[in-house]
């Protein structure tokens, strides 16, 4: 990507031009986490044909009871096939004993799908969730 000077560039061209997009969704922030909560977003175009190649969840307050449990989706399909859990007394799904899998048959995705996280395990007293998913530029 070449920059002229005095030339408008927004942020998400320099991303996408680096080959790798996290996608943050926030689930809940000063009320309790239930089963309720959700995020979406869309793919933009210039995304078209990238792999979701991670997935991880993070929590500002720990469950003091009971796992996190957490699904994305692609235009309202599961793509895991272990969700995404976030064990009480922890923060982030990094330290679970059981890391998330992604069906890699569902991983590609194109302009306009709609990538959504939910919850389907709140624990007990969590707070400031969220789920991050990881896109990738994979050369053909």
């Amino acid at each position: 990507m070449t920059i002229k000077i005095g030339e408008d560039i927004l942020a998400a061209d320099i991303i996408a031009t680096a080959g790798t997009v996290w996608l943050s969704l926030g689930l809940n922030q000063d009320e309790a986490l239930t089963t309720a909560d959700t995020d979406q977003d869309w793919v933009d175009d210039k995304m078209n044909t990238w792999k979701i190649t991670e997935v991880v969840a993070l929590c500002g307050t720990a469950s003091s009871s009971g796992s996190v449990t957490i699904d994305i989706k692609k235009n309202g399909v599961s793509i895991l096939t272990t969700q995404i859990t976030i064990s009480a007394g922890q923060l982030t799904s990094k330290t679970a004993p059981v890391q998330p899998v992604i069906d890699v048959t569902k991983q590609t995705v194109a302009t306009g799908d709609r990538i959504s996280a939910t919850v389907s395990g709140a624990g007990v007293g969590v707070l400031w969730c969220k789920a991050k998913v990881k896109f990738l530029l994979v050369p053909a």
